[in-house]
């Protein structure tokens, strides 16, 4: 090998190692001289045929080439040569030959001819090189016709070399092994539906049935699921399946006899064999029929009430939907004015949020209409003592009242001094004072912000809280006041305190202010229910009825699990906890945890109902 510098001959060693040299090596190779160059692959693999790869380098140009193999064997020779095959440009053979040997390789030309001597190898390399190389080429010249279609994805799969019709994913080793388990989990499942089947039909000591068991217990091995567990899981789901369409049948207004007396064996028949109580999955079908049909009678008590108070009520409608109402109503054998009645409570909340915007319009206006004001002021104390008591309504709408009227206030004070014009003091007292009496209502409602009307330019704005600590208040530029929230001690008891406020002016003027609020140390109160259900997949039913200021109730599960219930209605929670298969036995206790949006808690416990 010659240097770069064409001065010295080298013979260079390349080793790999972990190092990162500073300049880079350059290594050229440069072949003697000759008219023509072959290099040559050739081994047998699959059997005593072999395939070769064979490149050929003429050292001038020839045109019309063809290439000639004597001494051998090929066939499926796969080769594409141009019209001119410059001076050392390479072409390339791909073929397979029988037997090994030497071989003459022949390149003629117009005025060319050139051999060279190459030996085909007798050595077996499964799977080497030029199969893929051979295969590749012939998969091409393959698809060009739509009818090889399935010899090309046999190839395919046979070189694993991806084709026109086929293709390969490189899988991680792991995500292989996951793909195999929830394949088998799969089967499992419908192998454990088979196997039911022959149960239900007497059938579960058959060879069939015990082909299918031993068909679980392989795929169970694979998965590395519990068979037993498999097989029970689907006996669950399916006695669960029957103990829902008996229950149907039993209600509908004329059953069928003879399916009900089929789905009472097969419940049964299923539960002997499983161990698992019939009775218990019809008690939960029961209940949640019932439940369904309670939901029914609830929505068509929606559309009742409004349909009812629509400007142009549809008599006939109304008679329909009374009628249905009356109907699953006797089902249930309840009576429909219940119903009717959330229903009205439901009407009413639904308008609240359009009721305060009007309220909040007139307080806003610089001169409420009286009469107005007071008719919306009736309303809302109306809805809100549907979701509590008339003490809390009155508190909640008198907090509304002092916003609205603040806001009000504030948007006139904006005006005046985007117009540049003087703003009165009395304004911007009432103002204050409206805003310091929401404050003094809120405090039940979460953490108290402290407001304050003092210069931005002031050196300091300090509160002194109850217990003597000192809270300083920051400027909020938007709202052009000082603010600061605080905590109210947990050992508050109920009634009103005073905050002293010290406001230190840019010129060392002192003032001093006073703030009121009133605290509600009352805990929310409320009855809770756990109930069990018997799916496919075991649930407990967890229901919450509190107070309507309770802002969340959190259970804690016997085995630890911490579980957020959602309001579906102002003081109605709900939730539907998944049952872990290592959960205690016997019946279930729950811890519940109820906050009001003044922060007070309470705990409730209550226990499984047993169907």
């Amino acid at each position: 090998m010659r240097t770069d510098d064409g001065k010295n001959d080298a013979l260079v060693a390349i080793n790999g190692q972990n190092y990162s040299p500073p300049k880079d090596l350059r290594v050229r190779l440069v072949w003697p001289p000759a008219p023509l160059r072959v290099s040559l692959y050739a081994a047998p693999s699959g059997g005593s045929d072999g395939f070769f790869a064979l490149a050929l380098t003429p050292a001038n140009t020839v045109t019309v080439p063809k290439v000639m193999i004597s001494g051998i064997s090929t066939y499926q020779v796969e080769t594409a040569l141009p019209k001119t095959l410059n001076a050392n440009q390479t072409t390339f053979i791909y073929g397979r030959y029988r037997k090994s040997g030497l071989a003459m390789v022949t390149l003629t030309g117009t005025g060319y001819r050139e051999s060279v001597s190459v030996e085909f190898g007798a050595a077996a390399i499964p799977n080497n090189p030029a199969t893929q190389l051979w295969a590749a080429k012939r998969m091409m010249a393959l698809s060009a016709d739509a009818k090889n279609r399935a010899t090309v994805i046999v190839m395919s799969k046979r070189y694993n070399v991806p084709s026109k019709f086929s293709s390969w994913i490189a899988i991680p080793k792991e995500e292989l092994e996951r793909y195999k388990r929830e394949k088998a989990r799969a089967d499992a499942d419908l192998v454990a539906a088979q196997w039911a089947q022959l149960l239900l039909q007497g059938r579960e000591n058959s060879a069939t049935a015990r082909a299918l068991r031993e068909r679980l217990n392989a795929l169970c091995k694979i998965s590395g699921d519990d068979p037993r567990w498999v097989f029970e899981s689907y006996i669950g789901g399916r006695m669960h399946d029957l103990a829902h369409a008996l229950v149907m049948e039993r209600h509908v207004a004329r059953p069928n006899q003879a399916r009900k007396a089929r789905l009472q064996r097969e419940l049964e028949r299923l539960g002997r064999y499983s161990g698992i109580s019939a009775k218990e999955y019809l008690a939960s079908a029961e209940r949640n029929w019932r439940w369904f049909m309670d939901d029914q009678l609830n929505n068509l008590a929606d559309a009742y009430v409004a349909e009812r108070y629509r400007s142009q009520p549809d008599a006939a409608r109304l008679r329909r939907l009374r009628a249905e109402m009356q109907r699953l109503g006797g089902t249930l054998n309840q009576s429909l004015d219940a119903y009717l009645r959330y229903a009205e409570q439901r009407y009413a909340w639904r308008q609240l949020g359009d009721i305060r915007a009007r309220y909040a319009r007139e307080l806003a206006r610089p001169e409420p209409d009286p009469k107005q004001v007071e008719a919306l002021r009736s309303y809302l104390l109306k809805i809100y003592s549907l979701h509590g008591n008339e003490d809390w309504a009155r508190i909640r709408v008198e907090r509304l009242t002092a916003r609205f009227r603040a806001d009000g206030l504030d948007a006139q004070i904006r005006a005046l001094e985007t117009a540049n014009q003087p703003v009165p003091t009395e304004l911007t007292a009432q103002a204050l004072q409206q805003r310091q009496r929401e404050q003094q209502l809120a405090v039940r409602m979460g953490d108290p912000l402290i407001t304050v009307d003092a210069p931005a330019d002031a050196k300091e704005v300090l509160a002194v809280l109850p217990n003597g600590e000192m809270k300083p208040l920051r400027y909020n530029a938007d709202r052009k006041r000082w603010e600061a929230r605080f905590d109210v001690p947990a050992y508050a008891k109920s009634g009103e305190y005073e905050i002293t406020i010290l406001v230190v002016l840019k010129d060392g003027t002192r003032k001093t202010l006073t703030w009121r609020y009133t605290v509600d140390v009352t805990p929310p109160t409320g009855t809770a229910t756990v109930e069990r259900v018997m799916d496919p997949t075991l649930a407990v039913r967890l229901r919450v009825t509190c107070d309507a200021d309770t802002a969340r109730v959190v259970a804690v599960l016997p085995w630890g699990e911490r579980c957020v219930l959602r309001e579906t209605a102002p003081g109605r929670y709900f939730a539907l906890a998944p049952l872990p298969p290592d959960s205690p036995p016997g019946a279930l206790s729950v811890t519940f945890l109820l906050t009001d949006k003044a922060h007070n808690r309470a705990e409730l416990t209550a226990a499984e109902v047993q169907p």
